[in-house]
């Protein structure tokens, strides 16, 4: 079963790289969901956003807010649902 995302909808796997200090000390992310920006990989867009997910597509890793979305757990890993207004930016 695939998971599949719905009109604007974006679906992405979180990327959580904790930060560490050069001794190797992890600095945990002080931000919670009150802020700030996160970053995920695009597993599939919805249906409904005709030119302008040229550029968010499966494999992107992209930017969203840090409040945005609904995380679920499916078969052992985390998804985000969000709503194609709340990515903000990605790599090319």
């Amino acid at each position: 079963m695939a998971i599949k995302a719905e009109g604007r909808g974006v679906i992405i796997t979180p990327i959580e790289k904790p930060e560490m200090t050069s001794g190797g000390i992890h600095i945990p992310n002080s931000n919670g969901k009150s802020g700030g920006m996160r970053k995920g990989l695009v597993v599939h867009v919805g249906n409904d956003v005709p030119g302008l997910t040229k550029n968010i597509k499966p494999g992107v890793e992209v930017f969203h807010l840090s409040s945005a979305g609904t995380e679920i757990v499916e078969d052992g890993k985390k998804f985000v649902f969000l709503d194609l207004k709340d990515v903000k930016g990605y790599y090319e």
